[in-house]
This record gives C-alpha cells, structure tokens and sequence, in this order.
C-alpha cells in the first residue's frame, strides 16, 4: 500500500472534495495524511485520516477577517502574494519528510503550489485536482474571470493569459525559486500555463463533463470525474443524511413545499458580505417567504434577525437544501454542485477567484442567475427570485440539472474512479527523472 500525501489550501468547500477522495483511498488500505490548515483538523481526524497541521488556525482566521481576501481587484494578489506564497516552503517541508522514494503518490490542489514543487523535486508522482473549471487557462474555452469575459476574441484572451502569467509569477515565483536554489535547481518562469501543468502526472477535474466540457488546449490528459461530496465531518457523500441537524432548523424546514423557505450562504471564507444577506432577507419578506441565513460570520446580520428569518452558523448541504426553494450563494462550486444536486435554482452574487465562473455556467444551464455584488440590492433580488421560483423553464433545467447526479450514485463513484486513476499511478513506474523546466 502507498503513502498518499494531501495537501489542502482554502476553506471549507476546498477541503471536503480532499476528505472524500482521501476517505476512499485510506478504506483501500493506503496511508492517508492530510496538511491542512488545524480549523480543519476535526473533520480531517473524523474522516479517519492523519492530520499535519499547515499554519495556524488564528492565521486563518486572520486571513477570512482580511478585507483584500474578498476584494474585487485584489484578492488573487493577497490569496497567491502572501497567503499561498507563504505556505510554499511549508508545503515542501511536508512532503520532504513524509516521502517514501518509490512508494509515494503527492495529490494537491490549484493552490497546493508547494506540493506539486516537492513533488517535482522530490520524483514523486504526483496528482493536480482540479475543483473547478476556472483553475483552467483556456483560450479556445476561457473561464469567466472578473477581468475576462467568456466573448473576448481568442486573440485576446491570449494577450490576457500571458499577463496573467506575469503576474502569477510575480506574486509566487520568488518562494518557488528561492525553493528550488535551495535545491541546487535552476528558476522557472510562466508557472501558471507552463510549469505546473507540466509537472504533475495525473491531472483530475472533480467537476463533470456536462458542467464544463473540455476545450482543446486544455492539457492531455484531463480526468474529468464529477462532483466528490463530503460535507460533515465523515463518510462518503451521503453518510452525513444520519447526522443530525439542530432541533430549531428541523422545525424550519419542515414545512411542506409550498412553504420552503429561501436560503442565503455566501461561503465559509466570506466576512464581507452584509448587504448581500440584508437584501435577500428583505426580498423574502416581500415574496412571503422565509429565509435560512447560513453563516459562521452573524455579525453583518440585521439585528435583530425579522421573524421569518432563521439564522444557523453551519449545517450540511445535503440535508438542507432539498427543503429549500432556492438559493442565493457566492458562487463556490462546491455550494453551485450542491445546488445543482438539489434542483435548486440559483443567484449567484460572485465576489473573486472561481466564483464568476461557475455563476456563468450556471446560468449557462438555465439554472439560476449570475449578478455582481454591487447591484444585489432588494429591488432586483426580489425581482430575481421572483422569476426564478415563478419559472417552468427554470424548474425543469434544475431538475434535468439535479437527474445528472443519479448515474455517479451523487459523488459516491466519482470518489471510487479518483482511487482508481491513484492506485494506477501507484502500481506504474516510478518517475526517474525530474522534469525538466
């Protein structure tokens, strides 16, 4: 059996992808040790997986209170300048020390950019996962990027890619190659379309063909298995339906259908967006409806909270939103797969990294609407939830949307064929060679 390496950079909706697949390879019998941030070490330790603690939890905590985390123009340089280039000696710390030489399989994520280094220095195989479609650069299929829309030329989009190289090496490249001197290794350049899509030897999309399918110059080959779901803190996807659920929120979502209520999360990671939960709180009021409030941050909240509205800091997916009428989220994709799964329609008030994206290809899919954070105010969410819920076009998109899920028995074998593509990469041979920048 192989020591399997996961390394974990984000917030929640990161994490529970990386639970799920790790789960699956630690019951084949490999050893599974997840780094990751310790907010996280509960749910890594009850999915039955080994925990190396990354950073701290205050630092964490920190990062969310950070305003630039969530800023239109400045997330990407604050979330990959500091945060990411920071955890990148870290990173290779970790698999340095935890490496057996030809037993070994590193699996990471878009951010995990220091265990794909030590991976590459080390010789270990390793595999990118992939969580959403906007983590790949495209010119034939670019992803909607808040400074790129999907219309722009090709021509175009490829001028833009190549900025973008530019700075993403300016804001990693100096913690890459500090690493690699260290290592008696030459520097690398365009890390963001070359170097890390060069390196790893499986690349996985943990996001379906018929949510985003592949483009041409998108790199070969690219797994695409669907949506992984884990979101409590152990099992498979649907072992969270025995958990149970706060007494007050039982009772608010047992309510027959007519009477489902609208629920509001804009993400784990978000501290920032009041006026979102403000104005989707009044437009329930207006429809008659009531509204579910999922937030860890309940300080941006009116106070007090009107009487049709509950508030809850944390509940599992899967249990609630098949009792919900829609949802008005920030776009992360594992809330948008969830929705999706649902049947839910969706608005999606995207603020930075992915979320545009996947708020484009939902309503790409007639599933919900996409609208920035500056014009979700209570006049045209109203307006918007109202089309939503009064739409048979829009219920039968959600349901053709939410039918897709039933042939991955929802994310159980998606997780199964992940263990599959590793323990082909175990039993293959072991890389001789570093690849060459």
């Amino acid at each position: 059996m192989a020591r399997v390496l996961i390394s974990i950079f984000g917030s929640t909706g990161d994490v529970h992808p990386f639970l799920a697949v790790g789960r699956e390879l630690a019951g084949r019998g490999h050893h599974v040790t997840c780094h990751a941030n310790p907010y996280f070490e509960r749910r890594v330790l009850g999915a039955g997986l080994d925990f190396v603690p990354l950073g701290t939890t205050e630092e964490y905590l920190g990062a969310l209170a950070d305003p630039r985390l969530m800023h239109r123009t400045r997330a990407s340089r604050y979330l990959l300048g500091d945060l990411v280039a920071r955890s990148v000696p870290k990173m290779v710390e970790f698999v340095r020390a935890r490496h057996v030489p030809e037993d070994t399989v590193v699996i990471a994520s878009a951010t995990a950019v220091g265990a794909l280094l030590a991976a590459d220095l080390y010789r270990i195989p390793s595999v990118f996962v992939h969580l959403a479609p906007a983590t790949m650069p495209s010119v034939d299929d670019p992803p909607t990027l808040q400074f790129m829309p999907r219309w722009l030329p090709r021509t175009f989009g490829s001028v833009v890619w190549r900025v973008a190289d530019r700075l993403y090496d300016g804001w990693l490249a100096p913690a890459v190659n500090e690493v690699r001197r260290q290592h008696g290794e030459p520097p690398v350049e365009r890390l963001l379309t070359r170097y890390f899509f060069r390196t790893p030897d499986l690349r996985v999309g943990l996001f379906p063909d018929w949510f985003a399918a592949p483009p041409g110059d998108w790199p070969v080959p690219t797994e695409l298995l669907g949506f992984a779901f884990q979101d409590s803190s152990g099992g498979l996807p649907d072992d969270d339906d025995h958990e149970p659920i706060d007494a007050a929120l039982a009772d608010f979502l047992a309510a027959p259908p007519s009477d489902a209520p609208i629920a509001v999360s804009m993400g784990t990671a978000n501290m920032h967006s009041s006026t979102v939960y403000a104005a989707a709180i009044e437009a329930g009021a207006r429809l008659g409806r009531r509204v579910l409030v999922l937030t860890q941050f309940p300080d941006g909240l009116p106070q007090p909270l009107p009487p049709h509205a509950l508030h809850v800091a944390y509940a599992p997916f899967s249990r609630v939103l098949p009792r919900c009428a829609a949802l008005v989220h920030h776009g992360g994709v594992g809330t948008t797969a969830q929705a999706l799964r649902a049947a839910l329609p969706q608005v999606i008030v995207p603020r930075a990294y992915d979320q545009h994206d996947n708020g484009e290809r939902v309503a790409t899919l007639g599933c919900g609407v996409s609208m920035p954070q500056r014009t979700f105010g209570v006049e045209r969410a109203t307006a918007t939830l109202c089309s939503l819920l009064e739409s048979p076009a829009t219920a039968e998109a959600c349901r053709n949307a939410a039918a897709q899920f039933a042939a991955d028995h929802h994310g159980v074998n998606v997780v199964r064929r992940f263990g599959d593509l590793v323990e082909g990469l175990v039993a293959a041979r072991p890389r001789l060679d570093a690849v060459t920048p």
